[in-house]
């Protein structure tokens, strides 16, 4: 273009311009391409709001920190070519006089006089950095999840605090007194707040509660998956066969992952690869812990996608994620996890997306599979029908802590917080039509400010003002617990 139209500082910044803008706009329309089809835009569209206001209320504010970004980095990159374009003799002509022209006329002294070219690479090298950074703090203002660290590149295993050593109790998982938080600018958000429960080898423990109790933080906690940042263990224990997985090095806690401990996640289409086949993604696992080739592997995937009834396994196996329903991909992230004969399994609400039907057939199927095993399973769900049906422990989170626990059949016959009757007021019974299902009001607490008492106290019609004291797990009767002050004054009566 330049050749076309002359030298000059004019034609070098035209044609520049002209070179870079396309480069700008496809990266602008391929994020405005990723907005357009997601929920918050098909919500404003349905709520009457015409394009414009879609475009200025939705898109721009998700777009304008990828502007941002692109711009700045655009300005570098126009800066860097308008000096070489100088420097070659194209750019700005006597009398004007650019940065690259200067480098150029220094060339001819770089041996007496290296500064005089020296200085005018080192402004250039300065502007360009300084206006990428400008776009990068322009960008942190603009996104509010960056204060979060959702967009941070996360570690492969969660910070842990100074904290002092735990001794190793009994059972093959121990958790003792497990704190996790997450850090956000000034606010500390206690997620699990000193939890401790003990799995036994071939038992199913249930661990249930409302949104926002904790249940997956802890279960992540388990193999030191909590996203860093914000996350962070700030204290407790985890044993596993008397090894603390809170201080084990990254590389044991790899050899673990996915072998002697597994974890089923709640959605799989967000956590398989969607770019490689269910086959190669099942068969990875199996190559990381098993000294097989890949041609055993893949006969391995096929015969678990088969042991999970997903019908025409060795074609399936060629299939992608998107390629497969709901319930398929949540008997694929079974097979993942059994793929190594794992001691625990993690099940983090495993069936949530599914229908009834599919739902029953995928708690039957990892019932199933576990007996067969002899896997012990910790099973993270909102329902208690659910843990009724698979499990025979439960512990009942809210606010962080383990607010009862004890014998499936004890807790449902005799509950002792007022949590865990209002959570079983709300579920439905076969045979009683008429039953009246109550809500439980108010919210849950926020975990940035929880009080030091009992955190379902604002929520309780049992409340007083004894509640407001620290309380700790009560026992109630053989393995069962509550933390209830109404425990502590049974006791006493009892006495």
């Amino acid at each position: 273009i330049v050749a076309a139209l002359g030298p000059g500082l004019v034609n070098a910044s035209l044609a520049i311009t002209v070179v870079n803008m396309p480069f700008f706009a496809r990266a602008v329309r391929g994020a405005t391409l990723g907005l357009v089809g997601r929920e918050f835009v098909e919500a404003a569209r349905l709520s009457g709001l015409s394009h414009a206001a879609i475009i200025w209320r939705e898109i721009l504010p998700n777009v304008l920190p990828t502007i941002a970004i692109t711009f700045t980095t655009l300005i570098g990159w126009i800066i860097l070519e308008t000096a070489g374009l100088s420097f070659l003799g194209l750019g700005a002509q006597p009398p004007q006089a650019d940065l690259g022209t200067m480098l150029g006329d220094g060339r001819n002294l770089i041996q007496v006089a290296p500064h005089v070219s020296i200085l005018p690479g080192l402004v250039i090298l300065a502007i360009a950095i300084g206006v990428n950074l400008v776009g990068d703090g322009l960008r942190d203002v603009m996104d509010p999840r960056l204060k979060a660290g959702a967009l941070t590149r996360p570690q492969a295993a969660t910070a842990v605090a100074p904290r002092a050593a735990v001794p190793a109790p009994g059972g093959m998982l121990a958790i003792s007194d497990l704190s996790t938080r997450f850090t956000l600018g000034t606010e500390v958000y206690r997620a699990v707040n000193g939890i401790s429960l003990t799995v036994n080898p071939g038992e199913a423990i249930g661990i249930v509660g409302e949104s926002g109790s904790g249940k997956t933080v802890a279960a992540l906690s388990i193999l030191r998956l909590v996203a860093t940042p914000p996350g962070e263990i700030a204290g407790g224990a985890i044993h596993y066969r008397g090894e603390d997985l809170v201080a084990a090095p990254l590389p044991r806690l790899q050899e673990i992952r996915g072998d002697r401990i597994a974890y089923i996640f709640q959605d799989p289409l967000t956590t398989l690869n969607p770019l490689l086949s269910i086959g190669t993604q099942i068969a990875e696992g199996l190559t990381r812990h098993q000294p097989i080739g890949a041609r055993a592997a893949w006969a391995q995937a096929v015969a678990l996608m088969e042991r999970v009834r997903i019908p025409d396994a060795a074609e399936k196996a060629k299939a992608f994620p998107h390629q497969l329903s709901g319930g398929q991909r949540q008997r694929v992230g079974i097979a993942m996890a059994l793929a190594n004969s794992p001691e625990v399994l993690i099940a983090d609400e495993p069936t949530t997306a599914l229908d009834v039907t599919t739902q029953a057939a995928v708690l039957d199927l990892l019932d199933e599979l576990r007996r067969e095993t002899g896997a012990a399973l910790i099973f993270i769900t909102h329902d208690f029908g659910v843990i009724a049906r698979m499990c025979s422990h439960v512990h009942v989170m809210y606010g962080g802590r383990i607010v009862e626990s004890g014998p499936v059949a004890e807790i449902f016959a005799r509950p002792a917080h007022p949590y865990t009757e209002r959570l079983l007021a709300c579920r439905p019974k076969l045979g009683e039509p008429d039953r009246v299902l109550t809500p439980i009001p108010g919210l849950p607490p926020a975990t940035n400010r929880l009080p030091e008492g009992c955190a379902f106290a604002p929520r309780c019609t049992q409340a007083g003002p004894d509640c407001a004291a620290p309380v700790a797990l009560r026992a109630v009767g053989a393995d069962h617990a509550a933390a209830c002050i109404r425990v502590g004054r049974m006791a006493e009566a009892a006495e």
